[in-house]
């Protein structure tokens, strides 16, 4: 009886100490072709970000010297490439006159904006980081703008699904930032 008891004492540790993996999408990160718009690409601006980190876990801030990268909670699809669709998406909620496209490849001559994420987090304050540069590339390929960004949002709850709804308002709200 004590051998079955031991046995399924250990079981069940073995169960519990077993880490599932999570995997998390950014809100509105499927790029929509904006309504009552006709696309020509004349109007167009390619939209691309670059994440320093270039990581697929979720980061977190745990102390104000010390982040963390998640081990078991991954974004489901590269986040360049879903921030790329979650910007252009959030730029042509505040354009009438220009179509923001994601873009995920280098730079070509093209009228671009670069998007270099220096932080795009959480952190134990309750509150959600994005913040970086953006670059305006003009049709011949140069630079005509440069544009630092930081939006702090507020994390309404706790835990990663609350941490990425967060970080899709922070990214409206940086979207509104740099296209001003």
């Amino acid at each position: 009886m004590n051998k079955i008891l031991l046995s399924s004492l250990i079981f069940l540790m073995a169960c519990s100490s077993t880490p599932v993996t999570q995997y998390y999408t950014l809100p509105d990160s499927v790029f929509r072709q904006p309504e009552n718009k006709t696309l020509r690409l004349d109007d167009s601006v390619q939209v691309w970000v670059e994440n320093s980190s270039q990581n697929n876990a979720l980061t977190y801030q745990t102390t104000a010297e010390t982040v963390h990268f998640a081990k078991n909670a991954l974004w489901a699809e590269p986040l360049n490439q879903a921030a790329s669709n979650a910007f252009a998406n959030a730029m042509n909620e505040n354009s009438q006159n220009i179509i923001y496209l994601p873009k995920n490849n280098e730079k070509q001559n093209c009228p671009c904006i670069k998007i270099d994420l220096q932080s795009f987090q959480g952190a134990y304050t309750g509150e959600v980081k994005v913040a970086g540069v953006a670059y305006f590339y003009d049709k011949t390929g140069k630079t005509n703008k440069i544009k630092p960004f930081a939006v702090t949002q507020i994390q309404h709850g706790d835990g990663y699904d609350a941490m990425t709804n967060a970080l899709g308002q922070a990214i409206k709200h940086a979207a509104r930032e740099i296209v001003r």
